[in-house]
């Protein structure tokens, strides 16, 4: 066919330049050569724009005479033409990925959920890159929940947030809760797939303002699990940025000399005391707590013998309380000793 064509004066006659390896994924300082036609200079760019230029036909490409080193991490398109004397030859391109990591669920958090906000307001979701490099999410797609896929290149540094507003994709986050799920490139690699609801033990983020915010999202906590989730600070959220409260300090010093250590007072407040409750579902104890402190874990534990310790059953979760429900058999042992256990994440 292509000689027909070059017969016809439809095809060039000088063939185009053959790379060692045509594009995919490569070393930083990966040597890039091409072979051309004998008689023939090669020209070529690394910045995707063609070596010759349009309706002139000059030159604004690179003369190629050694191996190109592809230095910069990232996503390079190379094109390149082979030009003898006035006849130039059909482009040559490549997209090249330097020294890059692939999202996956060891590197990228989703770090805020703005799934129903107040009237007026939009949804958006956040991602955080917890890894110490770059991170890349090109052709990432979510499958579940709504319909997107990362253009290329899309590139995360480390510690970088990166939002995807309302209108970028298509459908919307349910109000009600639902499966999101986002797959890697390859469209079997899950990089992250869970359920999350507006209904307790989950945060009331549901229409009144606030965004869910994930706790301490850098220690990569399951995203599936409603205590790892918090309401935000501000109504609206905080998109780009964080509303957490970094614990400072010795965990176990008490600098305030009133018996509560600087951990348990950053965690729960000053002077805390937890209470209980005999409800219609059971007997409850309920753990006050500041909201943002995500540097502290807090979980409630139950015992009748305080020598052994279980966790109990989260049941609820506001900005200010969490409770949790006593084990019915624990119960009914006729004492039972509860306590609020505060670790350092």
């Amino acid at each position: 066919m292509i000689p027909h064509l070059q017969a016809q004066s439809l095809f060039p006659t000088v063939a185009a330049p053959v790379l060692n390896q045509h594009g995919g994924s490569v070393a930083v300082d990966f040597p890039l050569t091409m072979t051309g036609p004998g008689g023939a200079t090669i020209f070529y760019t690394t910045n995707g724009t063609d070596p010759r230029e349009a309706i002139t036909g000059n030159v604004v490409g690179i003369p190629y005479g050694a191996a190109v080193l592809l230095q910069t991490p990232g996503h390079t398109i190379v094109k390149a033409r082979s030009r003898s004397g006035s006849i130039w030859s059909a482009l040559t391109e490549a997209e090249f990925i330097i020294a890059l990591t692939p999202a996956s669920s060891a590197n990228l958090v989703i770090a805020e959920l703005h799934y129903h906000p107040a009237a007026g307001g939009a949804e958006f979701m956040e991602f955080l890159n917890i890894s110490d490099g770059t991170i890349d999410l090109s052709g990432c797609s979510f499958t579940q929940g709504i319909t997107y896929t990362f253009p290329a290149p899309t590139l995360l540094a480390a510690g970088q947030r990166l939002l995807l507003n309302e209108g970028t994709y298509t459908g919307g986050l349910s109000d009600g809760g639902e499966r999101l799920t986002l797959m890697a490139p390859d469209g079997t690699t899950v990089i992250r797939s869970f359920i999350w609801d507006d209904e307790v033990p989950w945060p009331s983020a549901d229409g009144t303002g606030p965004s869910l915010v994930l706790i301490a999202p850098f220690t990569n906590p399951d995203h599936s699990l409603p205590q790892n989730w918090r309401a935000s600070m501000t109504a609206g959220g905080n998109p780009g940025a964080t509303d957490a409260l970094p614990f400072t300090g010795s965990p176990h010093a008490d600098s305030d000399n009133n018996g509560w250590s600087n951990l348990v007072e950053y965690a729960l407040g000053p002077n805390p005391r937890i209470t209980h409750a005999l409800t219609p579902t059971g007997l409850t104890m309920t753990i006050p707590r500041i909201p943002n402190a995500d540097d502290a874990r807090i979980t409630g534990e139950v015992s009748t013998t305080l020598t052994g310790w279980a966790a109990a059953d989260l049941i609820a979760s506001t900005p200010g309380t969490l409770t949790y429900r006593i084990p019915s058999a624990l119960a009914s042992e006729g004492h039972v000793f509860i306590r609020a256990m505060v670790q350092i994440r």
